[in-house]
């Protein structure tokens, strides 16, 4: 079920691992025994998929894997419930009654609609744990299952994972030269297909939506920066309507602009530390398109949030009437193109110290053409002309980024994941 042959691992210019080779066969178990850092999480990450840079040798896995690392993927805003219908790896399960049923078998009856930044360490990592009684996959890859666990949740585990060896593989990477059961590193990932694919992608969408509600600064910091914008500006050039009117279109793309790559550094960002990247990355569902979920989301908390609530900022700044309807067109598809632009320079920054200057680097140069498409369809539709043409080329831009930008972002995010 699980084939490693002749498989070395480098990391910089270190060899860790050379001529690993093993047979894994159903219903066995097998611990990696090494001192702290002979690459026992690296060689996991490896068999799961997750490294691919530095790695020579053949690995076959004939069946789905489930995959469980130190970082549990968890949201600290959403539910312990909220948490295993909506995991990355599309391995949640919609049935409520699976999901109580698989919390009350580590100790957490009673815990499903607590959020888990109000769960101790010892709970969060049972309700991590809880997800292998959701799970159908054959074989299980486990990095320290029994880190910050008391006794009893240890023995449930033990317990769990002796049953589970008839029909599956459990790969353990122990921390210790023990080769018993209980003193095993634990990490998981997640093969899993759902019967219906489509619902994954309603599912992560779903996820990122509830965990930025929670957050109501997602929401509020655009529009807060838009206000206090659009307040001091007439400050600064003085209250002369005509003035305002002039300028009123390029601010609004300005700030769109601005705001956009303020809250693109944050894009990615949550889910590459809790280890839920691992997870998306590791699924069978397209990266590109789970990623897409998060651009949307990011979207619709910066961008729609601030075309709705541009006619009201148009109307302190004595923008044209005319010009109003064609502010809030051209910002929903110019804002829309900005955030996929912005999703691929934070899927090629997330995880890198001081990433933020970079992602500037790389993305503002692109941000160009949408602030002249965007300003000169405006400036159109206030002078009394036709605005189509700009408006065209801006939904073009849209089309064509809806179908190029996820193909890099999905690219970005596995280079960082293995970096």
């Amino acid at each position: 079920m699980l084939t490693v042959r002749d498989v070395s691992i480098e990391r910089g210019y270190r060899r860790l691992l050379s001529g690993i080779s093993f047979g894994i066969a159903p219903g066995e178990l097998w611990q990696i025994v090494g001192a702290n850092g002979a690459g026992k999480t690296s060689l996991l990450r490896v068999l799961a998929g997750l490294v691919a840079i530095g790695v020579d040798g053949e690995i076959n896995r004939e069946v789905p894997m489930l995959y469980q690392g130190h970082a549990l993927a968890l949201k600290p805003l959403l539910s312990a419930e909220e948490n295993l219908r909506y995991h990355p790896s599309g391995a949640g399960s919609r049935d409520t009654e699976s999901v109580s049923h698989a919390l009350a078998a580590v100790g957490l009856a009673g815990h499903e609609t607590v959020f888990i930044n109000q769960l101790s360490a010892g709970q969060q990592r049972r309700v991590g744990l809880a997800r292998l009684w959701l799970s159908k996959e054959p074989l299980w890859l486990l990095d320290e299952p029994f880190t910050a666990i008391d006794v009893h949740g240890a023995a449930l585990l033990e317990k769990k994972c002796r049953r589970m060896l008839r029909r599956a593989e459990v790969l353990f990477s122990p921390a210790t030269n023990r080769v018993d059961l209980a003193p095993t590193f634990a990490f998981s990932i997640w093969h899993p297909m759902p019967n219906n694919p489509s619902n994954y992608y309603v599912d992560q969408f779903s996820r990122h939506l509830r965990t930025g509600l929670r957050r109501p600064g997602d929401l509020l910091n655009p529009v807060a920066f838009f206000l206090m914008v659009v307040t001091l500006f007439p400050l600064g050039l003085g209250p002369a309507p005509e003035r305002l009117a002039e300028l009123s279109a390029g601010l609004f793309w300005v700030v769109a602009l601005l705001s956009n790559l303020m809250n693109s550094s944050r894009l990615f960002a949550a889910d590459f530390e809790d280890g839920s990247l691992e997870q998306v990355v590791i699924s069978p569902h397209s990266t590109a398109l789970t990623a897409l979920t998060e651009v949307a989301s990011h979207w619709l908390f910066s961008g729609v949030v601030l075309a709705i609530l541009s006619p009201l900022f148009a109307v302190l700044l004595h923008m044209p009437t005319a010009a109003i309807a064609t502010l809030v067109l051209s910002l929903l598809l110019g804002t829309l193109v900005l955030a996929l632009i912005g999703a691929i320079g934070a899927a090629l920054t997330v995880g890198l110290h001081r990433g933020g200057m970079l992602l500037s680097l790389l993305i503002v140069p692109l941000y160009i053409p949408v602030l002249i498409f965007g300003v000169g369809a405006v400036n159109e539709a206030a002078s009394g002309r036709d605005p189509s043409a700009w408006l065209a080329l801006l939904g073009a831009l849209g089309a064509g980024g809806l179908v190029l930008a996820p193909v890099a972002i999905g690219a970005g995010l596995k280079i960082a994941v293995d970096r």
